[in-house]
């Protein structure tokens, strides 16, 4: 019964020994194991590694096996194999129905055949004349019943078409080769011009010399499906996918014309190995795409990731790959399907959204620093105005410099409110002719307070008031105005 598998079966699980009848044995076998018994007669099994090809038939009962505490320990399977007995009745009754199937064969084939759109077509090599249903005088745009030769199917043939065909019909009747016909080819309909799509396929016929004396076959319009792969093609041209095929265990990878854009391959060259495929890697994103590749070979992972490709003219390229890995019966990952998308533009402007993130920081680390400055001479300012004692002419100056002080925070304020500069990171530029002398001494009235904290002594000597410089009031006052306070932070307090 177990035919080659024995004897290398023996010990090992009936789901492994039986695998090829195991959805049928499994509900029997669970039944079994929770205390059912079953009997069955001239039950059929297909086999595998039998010398009959076709069904084993048996006779067997399933009784459980109980333990010294009544449960279910096992099963025990008493079998006859019936398969002779089963045939002998078979062909009996096989005799008895032979008429009845001939008279209703014809019909189920011709049922069969209008149903699946295939034609049936026949050619007498030796005068070149042919033998066509209708359904194939459609598929080559043909009215009416006229008598049909090979040359009509030759004209009928798309011309970029028209040499291949002929090749592979001359193989079909070389009795040397006597390959089989299998084309698809595109038609050109004689009476309505019409293009459409066949798949043919065919043998030869050949005499006892060896001449093909014969060419028989069927076609059947493919029109629909092509149009549809010709959409597809063009729906993974536009979006920029390609699609993938890769044979684990035989280590070989196909994959279409529109991943070989994607991976900037030069026309006729093709990628048919994971070597080959990884030799196109960036080779800084390398070692991860082996190491991911590799955990779908052995664990059976599926695959997901960023990488870079270069293009031979230098260019860099972000792909994303998605693959889903199949397993074979035995657990081990076997093939793995998916497809890769161009995700340059997006990664692209990921990195701007970055850049620009980390522009607005910069700018409002730097914009926040800047308006803690007119701070300490407003809260001076207030100060001594608060206290009381200070003279007319003292205090209109002390009004003078906290309005400078407060429109350049004003102008601070401004900057941050502006959000377009915040996020490109940069300063707007107002400028004007300026008196250095007025830069200067504002510069001062910013720093002093820090200045006068720190016990330093500054000497202001001042400038020629008719000195001018183009620029903008604002930020040059922020450039000198940093520049003494870190002369009052860095220097030791009282140093001068």
């Amino acid at each position: 019964m177990l035919g080659a598998k024995h004897p290398q079966a023996l010990g090992h699980p009936m789901a492994q020994v039986w695998s090829e009848i195991w959805d049928e044995l499994r509900p029997l076998n669970d039944a079994v194991m929770r205390g059912e018994s079953h009997s069955f007669e001239n039950r059929p099994f297909q086999l595998a590694r039998r010398a009959d090809p076709g069904p084993s038939y048996f006779s067997f009962t399933y009784t459980p096996l109980l333990d010294d505490d009544g449960r279910v320990a096992g099963i025990f399977c008493a079998a006859i194999e019936t398969t002779g007995t089963v045939r002998l009745a078979q062909e009996a009754q096989a005799a008895r129905a032979a008429q009845q199937a001939l008279q209703a064969s014809e019909e189920r084939l011709r049922l069969a055949t209008d149903a699946a759109e295939i034609a049936f077509w026949d050619v007498n090599v030796v005068d070149g004349t042919l033998v066509w249903q209708p359904r194939l005088r459609q598929m080559f745009g043909i009215t009416g019943e006229d008598p049909l030769t090979l040359d009509d199917f030759f004209n009928g043939l798309h011309p970029e078409d028209r040499e291949a065909v002929a090749v592979a019909f001359a193989a079909a009747c070389d009795p040397r080769r006597r390959a089989l016909y299998n084309v698809e080819y595109r038609t050109v309909g004689r009476d309505d011009g019409r293009v459409r799509w066949v798949a043919a396929k065919g043998r030869g016929l050949f005499d006892e010399s060896g001449r093909c004396v014969r060419a028989n076959g069927t076609a059947i319009d493919i029109t629909a499906r092509k149009a549809a792969e010709q959409a597809m093609e063009v729906a993974l041209e536009a979006s920029r996918t390609g699609t993938f095929h890769w044979d684990i265990q035989e280590n070989t990878l196909w994959w279409d014309t529109a991943l070989d854009a994607l991976f900037g391959l030069r026309p006729g060259e093709a990628v048919r190995s994971l070597d080959q495929f990884i030799a196109l890697v960036h080779p800084d994103d390398r070692a991860e795409v082996i190491r991911r590749c590799e955990r779908c070979r052995d664990f059976g992972d599926d695959f997901e990731m960023e990488f870079r490709v270069v293009y031979p003219d230098g260019s860099l390229h972000w792909l994303y790959d998605r693959g889903r890995t199949f397993l074979d019966a035995s657990g081990r990952a076997k093939t793995m399907t998916g497809a890769c998308v161009d995700i340059t533009d997006l990664c692209r402007a990921r990195e701007a959204l970055r850049l620009a993130d980390r522009q607005k920081d910069d700018f409002l680390a730097t914009l926040a620093h800047e308006l803690r400055n007119p701070l300490a001479p407003l809260r001076t300012g207030l100060h001594l105005l608060q206290g009381g004692t200070v003279a007319p002419e003292q205090a209109a100056r002390v009004h003078g410099i906290m309005q400078r002080q407060l429109d350049h925070m004003v102008r601070l304020v401004d900057d941050l409110l502006d959000i377009a500069r915040i996020s490109q990171g940069k300063i707007a530029l107002r400028k004007e002719q300026l008196a250095l002398h007025t830069i200067l001494e504002q510069a001062v009235e910013v720093s002093r307070p820090l200045m006068d904290a720190q016990g330093h002594t500054l000497v202001w000597e001042g400038v020629d008031p008719q000195l001018q410089v183009s620029g903008d009031a604002t930020r040059l006052v922020q450039v000198v105005g940093n520049l003494l306070n870190n002369a009052a932070k860095y220097t030791q307090p009282a140093a001068g």
